[in-house]
């Protein structure tokens, strides 16, 4: 399974990798708007973690990419800070799997990653 995970912050982009590598998944990282849809392009994610502030995104782009991923199919977990909350309730009713406030903890991270594919059949439980 590949993870695409879209998230400005270094310190924690490190620490997510590590953890979703040591439970066998296969991690690619996007800091901007752009490094995120040449990474989609190129390796074809199973599910996007995206955070709502990554720098080249406005929310209705965000909303767009949202929409495109439905239509492929590819779960979207959001990351976002709890004042996101309206523009959160938007986003998944467009389609985004699951929302996690920020700051996150990487096991609850990886949790929800499981459970969304599960839900979408992409692993078994």
């Amino acid at each position: 399974m590949r993870i695409l995970i879209c998230e400005g912050g270094e310190m924690l982009i490190s620490a997510l990798k590590f953890r979703l590598q040591k439970k066998g998944f296969e991690v690619v990282l996007a800091t901007n708007k752009s490094d995120a849809g040449n990474q989609i392009i190129e390796k074809v994610p199973d599910l996007i973690v995206l955070d709502v502030d990554l720098p080249g995104f406005s929310e209705g782009e965000i909303e767009r990419f949202i929409k495109e991923r439905k239509r492929q199919e590819v779960p979207i977990i959001l990351l976002g800070r709890l004042d996101h909350g309206d523009f959160v309730l938007s986003a998944i009713n467009l389609g985004a799997s699951d929302f996690i406030i920020k700051p996150i903890k990487p096991v609850e991270l990886i949790l929800r990653i499981q459970k969304v594919l599960q839900e979408k059949k992409l692993v078994n439980p």
